[in-house]
């Protein structure tokens, strides 16, 4: 825009597009302020104020008249002209100056309202006959103007002032015989009745109230003086299409008010309300998206209201919305755009649509909790009326008119009840709102009449109740007592038994986890039982939601949804998935609300805050709460569906069903009546604060349930449940344990105070951690113990064979020595024989001899058995296939076969054989006649195949041989005979074959038999022989190993007997132990190392007081750690310190996900909440699968899946939801306390401490907060009184003695720094803490003695030299403050070394040296600077300037930034990225490309180097951060209000101006001081005194005196224009100056010195105490609450009236503490002593305890001097403070601003007076030698001005 303003009306576009503008084309602003204009838009256009003063209201009555002229008389417009005239502008001064608006409201407003009211009401139809009698008339317009004034004036007025308006008001008209004011009541309670023509009471008209049971609670509106008359004054004012606002605080009935006359009048008066609800996050493009769907389009770019009715949009929270960059509220912008122009632009395709036939009207409450002032732009076409709170009696009216006709039908008794328990509800009520005030820690303590209305909806009627009922137990109502009864037939009653209740509540939980898949485990004690009746009785009722607040884990959830099923209600809850957003939200609601309003269901719908994904989740739900309707929520199409699904319904309640609006009406009310919203919110962090804040339904429109952390009692009653069905532990031992639970959590939580305390870390227990604790310790115990029994038993079992091996050598050994001797004789029998054989040498030759004879018929007979045995085995390879044969053969024969046998008398002789031999094989006669009996038995075949083969009798075989051995007894032959024959022959022939076969094979085993003998009695000659020698040589082994054995497992017996023994000490002490391993792993994951210790050691204890066997030396390592996993954490890269060791047990045994903090570099992150089912491993079984739900799917889980989450972040702070999800574990910030084994290591030690600490102090930088407060405890101390010495400063006396209480090596420093100098020396910096000269010291009376000069000592250094360099510093910052920066720098140099003072060199090439192709440089930018000429320069010397690109980030550049970073990484040139902040969204992608610098796999060319440029920027990556370029303002705002960033190019632009106007000899002062003082320089102050600073400072160095001879800049005379001819000359004078200015060349005293001093000594003390451990020691801070009270008590104290002030000096000086402790001693109502000195003024006060700044009052010449050196404030005599009306100041007397602070800091902070300062004339300022405060005129002060500051309370006398 700026470019467009320039001469040449070039726009410049941010696409680096140009567009001429024509000469023709000019702008015009039309601005409220110019709060956010920049100094640069200002500048380009002409200033024009139009002060409302000049026109005023006067051209707009006329304006109106004579649009309404042709209705009135010339009379009557006079008539009414004249009370316009005659009263308007009195009352309006009278307003503006006595009293209060709601919300402030220009004149024009009022007026233009006074006139819509007259019109409506003077012209509205039959209202008033304009031509009766002028008098008559007059007598009614007066009236009639009256009641218009009242109301268009002070409609706008807090309930407060009306009084006082209404005696205004009578007052004015007191002289006005038309008026005829009643004189009884007050005006606010009288209206116009133009039927009686006279102003009677609203009473009159106020309709009764018809009690209905059918109509719901919510919908009954009781009428009442005020819903009367605000509702008349809106319905006159919309029927002359004027808006209207209404406001008030919350609850007062603006909503009810204003739709309630809407919804009565809507058909009579044509209108469409519709209903519009703001908040927080509302957008103007829904807002206009809203509008735009109510209206009808007329034409292309016309848009109205349907038909011929009028839209009227109530725009309820109006002043919600927030406020953007510049402080406006795009909504409101867009209705105050159609309030102006009546009309909206397209937002696609940007053409003007005009608006028609609609009336917007509002309401909300006054500016403050998240309400933001509205425009005035805005509000001016409003007519404003604030609601007061309704009356006591108001309230009485509404609530007794709705019991009463409620217990109609019921007995007396209880009728006359309901006055009482109206008044009582009343009564509770006005209390709460008074004494129950929101704070910072309880924002939600606003109550509303909502809240009332509740708890008469809520009322129960039952027996009569003593007061002790309520205070001895809780009070418990509900109507679930009785199991599984049917909804219509609960009772709701009081529910005494809590046992009972608590079995019933198991009942239903019972039954809940029957139907639903996951299953909810609680335990029932007595917070529990509360909120579960809470909970379903706020849902049970009508519109009933609920806001639980409470921690994450305290069972909100459960608790809705166990709430939900007693009730018979369905709960649903949103299904967060991977990329879940608004839309998806929308899709969930639109579900619900089909559910609720169509279907009929009753519904919960819970919610919590972990699940806003984004804010206008909760937009959408305020909108629920407050109006049940979210705008546009449905499309089209499908709000056809809905609307068509429910006209049926709507029917029966008499809504026509062509009437849309009615029917979606009843729709969204079925909709408020069935659903249920149960939000859950950790109040925990900023959220909820201002989610409360900006979302008002969430606490008007919801009944809280606060849940607190459990209480004591519940989390004992927790664990003794889970314990209870423990079988290992005896019951006293779970008592224990149990307690043990309790003491665990409790400590962990004072801890985590202690912890935010000390190191600012936030840690937080929640319940889930606490039952997280019960369930490990029960797995564990269970593991452990089996794991150690397990382990004992392996030893046990190792030690049993050891010993039974010791018995078993022992044995050995005997055995051994037994048989040593028989071995012996056995060698000497063989050596015997030997010998013997040896003798018989001949003899064995022949024995050997017959021996092979007999060896050679063996090997004969062998043979000869061999081949019988061959031949046996052939025999028996040829029976087989017979045998097969035989069988099929006698198989195929058959009766007919065996007949053609018998047939024969005399056979064959072949078949006669075969018969013969059948015969003999069967037993029989070999005959004829046997054959055929034997062929004729029926059982023939049978007995051939069933025969006995196996066993035929030798005899029989003998008398078959003649049968075998003949030659034709073969098949072959028989078969020409007879085929029958043929078959029994093959049998008879098996038969014989197999007996012979048989035979021979026992002659074949007998052989076998013979040959297996000689075998083995050769082979056990052999073995006997080798035996003895294998015996000999195994027995020499086995004792040689048994020795060995026996010495080696000696030791080992030792150990493993002491192994079993610290098994069975471990198994003792396992309850123990293994309770505080489950405590560690549950709890102290988030721990430093200090407070893990301090932990386990509370918690030892406690075990060892409660008698629970524990190992006094626990360590989580030896309880929980396996040593060779151990090792092998170390051999992967785990430190081998006691905290990594921890850190790894803690990840592998938690139960729960780890979150490891591993603090590198920042990080922007948040948990995704869809990952909240993993994080609470929401697991449940179905179908006997093991599934999780994940988003809107269920999945398998697998039970070896392990989650593990890391953090960036140094001091995360998650809220305890996600705590209780992930233990945290702080991983990688372990102190070094390795204990290295190995020696060569330990050489390395001090090295490695070093390292530690550097880390540690580098690490605890990044903490230095400046923002930081902390508070320490006051002490009160009594110290000797000071001695009267001019040099001693109070502070540095008190100073001294604290020092010389406090720490013994400055014993006697009180005494010494009276009396001699004191000269402290650290290193090459030596001052003085008290006045070098002796004369300071010259008498002093001790008790009667006079201590003279004489008595101090030559040497000053005297005193304790044993003094450290650091006691030293101590003393120096006491008594020398300005010096501990010089000091502190030589206590460095002296301890560290030089290099740590010295500030590395800046320069280009140097910085380069530190870079590569992987480290950026950053350049941080402070105002005015520019590295690009030195970087353009640096390239060029480096031979790259045709080798850099460069880009100056901003709106869509990161992209090409990309490409160009990417092509220069594989070309190898250099990159410039200027102005980083200017790329807010690029920021994280350049992160990312950054990071792959690093990359082994990315291939970037060495020669590539990026260097960045940026303003400090909270959006810069901290990753990315290597170096930085400062500045530095040494004086800072020293003497300025407000700190201006005046940089180079102003200068640059000033001398420019300069050279301009000196170019032609004489130099135009006035224009030269002008442009630069109010332009260059001056356009950036804004502060009035700044402006006269920066002038004084001009005067000195831009006047004609500045070009007078010998004119100096500055008293010393250093600073002037030298005379001079050449540069060189210029150059030298200007290395000659002081490399250190003096701030007399600033304008400034040299005190300023000492200021900026200070302020380094200050900055620098604070942060180190910042990074320092903070100590609890001091007592604890105050929370926001109790800052808050005490800041406003202090403010209430000092609310100043309105007046003017002369002031006079009174040169007497107070003491603050003086008086204070003279003030003890004095009774009430006496004077004080002192008080006697002071003048006793007629009128005003005496004021003391002012203090000046850079000045001294100068009591003898009553004039303003210079400061004395060293006095920083000096203190101001007593004041007079003269009250004067109208009091103007001379223009001699000099204005001083009066400040409570001495802190100068961006913003304005005075209290609002101006110290008018008297000088004696302009001569007494001139001839003050050294002055600096000028020596001109009052007007031209001096630079640095003098100011007066109120360090202390200002105390009137």
């Amino acid at each position: 825009m700026n470019t467009v303003l320039d001469d040449n009306k070039m726009l410049c576009l941010a696409n680096s597009e140009r567009i001429k503008l024509t000469p023709q084309i000019h702008m015009l602003f039309e601005v409220q302020d110019l709060k956010v204009a920049s100094p640069a838009t200002v500048s380009r256009c002409g200033m024009v104020f139009v002060d409302p003063e000049e026109l005023k209201w006067m051209p707009y009555v006329k304006t109106w008249m004579r649009s309404v002229s042709k209705k009135l008389s010339e009379e009557t417009q006079e008539y009414i002209l004249n009370l316009f005239q005659r009263y308007v502008d009195d009352g309006l001064n009278f307003i503006n100056k006595k009293c209060h608006q709601a919300i402030p409201q220009v004149d024009i407003s009022k007026v233009t309202t006074l006139c819509c009211l007259l019109e409506s009401l003077i012209l509205e139809k039959d209202r008033v006959n304009l031509t009766m009698e002028q008098t008559k008339l007059n007598t009614i317009l007066c009236q009639t103007f009256v009641f218009c004034y009242l109301w268009s004036l002070g409609g706008n007025l807090t309930e407060n002032h009306w009084d006082s308006f209404d005696t205004f008001i009578r007052t004015q008209f007191d002289d006005n015989p038309d008026a005829r004011l009643p004189s009884s009541g007050d005006l606010w309670s009288i209206h116009m009745d133009f039927d009686t023509k006279r102003l009677d009471p609203w009473e009159r008209i106020i309709p009764t109230f018809k009690y209905s049971r059918d109509t719901p609670f919510f919908e009954m509106l009781v009428p009442t003086a005020d819903t009367v008359r605000f509702g008349y004054l809106m319905e006159k004012l919309l029927a002359v299409k004027h808006s209207v606002l209404f406001t008030g605080i919350t609850g007062v009935g603006k909503s009810v008010i204003a739709k309630g006359l809407l919804n009565r009048i809507q058909e009579s008066a044509g209108y469409v309300p519709v209903y519009l609800n703001f908040s927080a996050q509302t957008s103007s493009s829904r807002t206009q998206e809203i509008i735009e769907s109510k209206l009808e389009r007329k034409r292309k770019n016309i848009l109205g209201a349907p038909g011929n009715k009028r839209v009227v949009i109530f725009v309820d929270d109006l002043n919600m919305p927030r406020l953007d960059r510049y402080g406006s509220q795009p909504p409101i912008e867009l209705l105050r755009q159609y309030q102006d122009f009546g009309g909206f632009y397209d937002r696609n395709k940007l053409f003007w649509k005009d608006i028609q036939d609609v009336t917007i009207v509002s309401a909300c409450a006054p500016p403050g909790g998240g309400r933001n002032p509205v425009t005035p732009r805005f509000i001016r076409h409003f007519s404003m009326l604030c609601l007061p709170m309704p009356s006591e009696h108001s309230l009485k009216q509404i609530f007794q008119a709705i019991l009463n006709g409620f217990l109609t039908d019921f007995t007396p008794a209880v009728k006359q009840t309901a006055s009482n328990i109206v008044e009582a509800s009343v009564e509770i009520y006005n209390r709460m709102s008074v004494d129950l005030l929101p704070t910072p820690a309880k924002s939600h303590y606003v109550f509303n009449l909502r809240d009332l209305s509740k708890c008469v909806q809520d009322k129960h009627f039952g027996i009569a109740i003593g007061l002790e009922y309520f205070l001895t137990r809780p009070i418990i109502f509900g109507d679930f007592i009785k199991f599984g009864a049917d909804r219509s037939d609960r009772i709701y009653d009081d529910m005494p038994d809590m046992e009972k209740i608590a079995n019933v509540l198991q009942d239903y939980l019972d039954d809940y986890n029957l139907i639903n898949p996951k299953e909810v485990k609680l335990v029932f004690f007595q917070d529990a039982i509360e909120h579960v009746s809470r909970i379903a009785r706020m849902i049970r009722q009508e519109r009933g939601n609920a806001l639980l607040v409470g921690v994450g884990g305290t069972g909100k959830q459960s608790l809705t949804r166990l709430a939900a099923h007693i009730c018979g209600y369905r709960c649903l809850q949103i299904e967060l998935s991977r990329g879940y957003n608004y839309d998806s939200f929308q899709e969930d609601l639109r579900k619900l609300y089909k559910l609720a309003g169509v279907e009929d269901r009753n519904m919960v719908f819970l919610f919590t805050d972990t699940q806003i994904v984004v804010e206008e989740f909760l937009e959408d739900i305020n909108n629920i709460l407050n109006s049940g309707e979210v705008p546009n929520l449905f499309e089209k199409d499908e709000l056809e569906q809905v609307l068509a699904a429910t006209r049926p319904r709507a029917k029966e309640v008499g809504i026509s069903e062509g009437n849309r609006d009615e029917v979606f009406q009843y729709f969204i009310s079925r909709v408020r009546q069935k659903l249920h919203i149960v939000l859950c919110m950790s109040p925990v962090g900023e959220a909820f604060r201002s989610r409360c804040r900006m979302f008002p339904s969430l606490v008007n429109c919801c009944t809280i349930d606060w849940f607190v952390q459990w209480p004591r009692e519940a989390l004992l009653s927790v664990s003794k449940t889970f314990f209870s069905n423990v079988d290992a532990a005896n019951e006293e031992m779970r008592e224990k344990l149990s307690l043990m639970c309790v003491n665990v959590h409790l400590s962990v939580s004072n801890m985590a105070e202690r912890y935010y305390v000390e190191l600012r870390r936030r840690y937080y227990t929640t319940p889930t951690s606490y039952l997280e604790l019960i369930n490990l310790y029960l797995s564990m115990l269970t593991e452990k113990r089996k794991q150690l029994v397990s382990a004992r038993e392996r030893v046990k079992n190792g030690l049993t064979k050891l010993l039974e091996t010791n018995v078993l050598v022992d044995k050995m050994k005997l055995d051994l020595s037994a048989l040593e001797p028989v071995l012996l004789t056995k060698s000497q029998d063989v050596e015997a024989l030997m010998d013997k054989l040896a003798v018989d040498q001949e003899n064995a030759d022949q024995v050997r001899s017959i021996v092979q004879e007999d060896e050679a018929i063996a090997k004969v007979k062998a043979e000869e058995t061999q081949a019988i045995a061959d031949d046996a085995q052939r025999d028996l390879e040829e029976a087989l296939p017979a045998l097969d044969a035989a069988n099929k053969a006698l198989d195929s024969l058959d009766k007919a076969d065996i007949s053609e046998i018998r047939v024969f008398t005399k056979p064959p002789d072949m078949v006669m054989t075969v018969m013969e031999a059948i015969s003999i094989l069967l037993n029989a006669k070999p005959d004829w006649p046997t054959a055929k009996q034997l062929l004729g038995d029926s059982n023939f075949l049978r007995r051939l195949l069933e025969y006995d083969k196996e066993n035929i009798k030798p005899q029989i075989l003998a008398k078959l041989q003649k049968y075998i051995n003949n030659p034709d007894f073969v098949p072959e032959k028989v078969e020409k005979v007879s085929k029958a024959c043929k078959s029994m022959c093959m049998w008879a022939e098996l038969d014989i074959t197999m007996a012979t076969l048989k035979e021979k094979q026992a002659l074949l085993r007998q052989v076998e038999e013979q040959i297996q003998a000689l075998q083995d009695e050769y082979d056990k000659s052999v073995n006997e022989k080798e035996s003895l020698a294998k015996t000999m040589a195994l027995t020499k082994a086995r004792l040689v190993r048994a020795g060995k054995l026996t010495a080696a497992l000696g030791d080992e017996q030792v150990r493993w007997e002491e192994s079993i023994q610290k098994f069975n000490e471990e198994i003792s002490n396992i309850v123990g132990n293994v309770f505080i391993a489950a405590a560690c792993v549950a709890y102290y994951g988030a721990f430093t190392a200090q407070y893990r210790q301090s932990l386990i050691e509370y918690w030892i204890q406690d075990c060892q007081s409660l008698e629970i066997p524990i190992n006094p030396d626990f360590s989580l390592i030896n309880t929980l750690g396996d040593p060779y996993e151990i090792r092998q954490w170390n051999t992967d890269g785990l430190p081998r310190d006691l905290t990594s060791t921890e850190n790894g047990i803690l990840v592998t045994q938690g139960r729960r996900w780890p979150l490891m903090i591993d603090p590198q570099d920042q990080l922007r992150e948040t948990l995704d909440p869809a990952l909240e089912p993993i994080l609470l491993k929401q697991t449940f079984i179905s179908g006997g699968r093991l599934l999780i739900r994940l988003g809107d799917s269920d999945i398998d889980y697998d039970k070896n899946f392990r989650f593990y989450m890391t953090t960036k972040l140094p001091n995360p702070h998650y809220l305890p939801e996600i705590t209780s999800g992930a233990i945290k574990v702080r991983l990688k910030e372990a102190e070094s306390t390795e204990q290295m084994i190995n020696i060569a290591r330990e050489k390395y030690r001090p090295v490695a401490t070093q390292g530690s600490v550097m880390y540690f102090v580098i690490a605890s930088l990044s903490e230095i907060d400046p923002m930081y407060q902390y508070s320490l405890k006051y002490f009160k101390q009594e110290r000797p009184p000071k001695p009267e010495f001019p040099w001693l400063v109070t502070a540095t006396w008190f100073a001294c003695c604290d020092l010389e209480e406090l720490f013994p090596v400055f014993k006697g420093l009180t005494q010494y720094i009276v009396l001699y100098p004191i000269s402290v020396r650290i290193g090459s910096f030596e001052t003085y803490i008290n006045p070098p000269d002796r004369d300071a010291y010259s008498i002093m009376k001790e008790g009667d003695q006079l201590i003279t000069t004489e008595r101090v000592p030559t040497s000053y250094n005297f005193w304790h030299p044993e003094l450290s360099s650091f006691h030293k510093l101590i003393l120096i910052k006491c008594c020398k403050e300005e010096k501990v920066v010089f000091a502190l720098t030589d206590f460095v140099i002296e301890n560290l070394g030089k290099a740590f003072i010295e500030t590395p060199p800046v320069d280009l090439p140097t910085l380069y040296q530190d870079m590569s192709y992987n480290t950026p440089l950053v350049f941080i930018l402070s105002t005015g600077s520019d590295p690009m000429g030195a970087f353009q320069r640096f390239a060029r010397e480096s031979g790259y300037s045709e080798r850099v690109q460069s880009i100056s980030l901003g709106q869509g550049q990161g992209p090409i930034a990309e490409r160009m970073i990417k092509d220069a990484m594989k070309s190898g040139n250099w990159v410039f990225l200027q102005n980083c902040h200017l790329a807010v969204s690029w920021m994280l992608a350049m992160e990312e490309l950054i990071k792959t610098f690093t990359d082994p796999n990315v291939v970037i060319k060495d020669t590539f180097r990026l260097f960045l440029s940026s303003m400090p920027s909270s959006t810069f990556p901290v990753t990315v951060l290597q170096n930085s370029v400062k500045e530095r303002k040494k004086f800072g705002p020293l003497g300025w209000n407000i700190c201006y960033e005046f940089n180079d190019s102003d200068r640059e632009c000033a001398l420019l101006n300069l050279s301009l106007y000196c170019q032609e000899g004489k130099i135009p002062w006035d224009a030269l001081i002008y442009i630069t003082g109010e332009i260059t320089y001056g356009g950036r102050v804004t502060d009035t005194w700044d402006q006269r600073c920066l002038r004084t400072v001009l005067k000195r160095f831009f006047s004609p005196e500045t070009l007078q001879d010998g004119y100096k800049y500055s008293e010393s005379g250093i600073y002037f224009a030298p005379l001079a001819d050449s540069l060189q000359e210029f150059k030298d004078y200007i290395e000659n100056l002081p490399l250190i200015d003096d701030p007399e060349i600033f304008g400034m005293h040299e005190n300023a010195n000492l200021v900026y001093q200070y302020k380094e000594t200050n900055t620098l003390i604070n942060t180190i105490l910042e990074v320092q451990p903070r100590s609890s020691s001091g007592g604890e801070g105050k929370s926001n609450d109790e800052i808050v009270q005490e800041l406003v008590a202090s403010v209430r104290t000092r609310v100043p009236d309105e007046l003017s002030f002369k002031y006079n000096m009174v040169p007497v000086y107070r003491d603050q503490a003086t008086v204070i402790e003279a003030a003890k001693t004095v009774q009430f109502g006496q004077e004080l002593p002192m008080d006697t000195e002071l003048p006793s003024p007629e009128d005003g006060v005496l004021v003391h305890g002012m203090f000046m700044d850079a000045s001294r009052w100068d009591n003898k010449d009553m004039v303003i001097e210079d400061a004395l050196p060293g006095q920083m404030n000096p203190m101001l005599p007593v004041v007079h403070f003269e009250p004067r009306q109208n009091y103007e100041p001379s223009p001699t007397l000099y204005h001083s601003p009066l400040y409570k602070t001495g802190a100068r800091a961006g913003t304005l902070s005075t209290t609002g007076n101006v110290l008018i300062l008297a000088l004696k004339c302009v001569l007494s300022w001139a001839g003050v030698k050294g002055s600096h405060l000028g020596a001109a005129t009052a007007e031209d002060d001096g630079a640095e001005v003098p100011t007066v500051t109120v360090f202390e309370e200002v105390l009137c006398v």
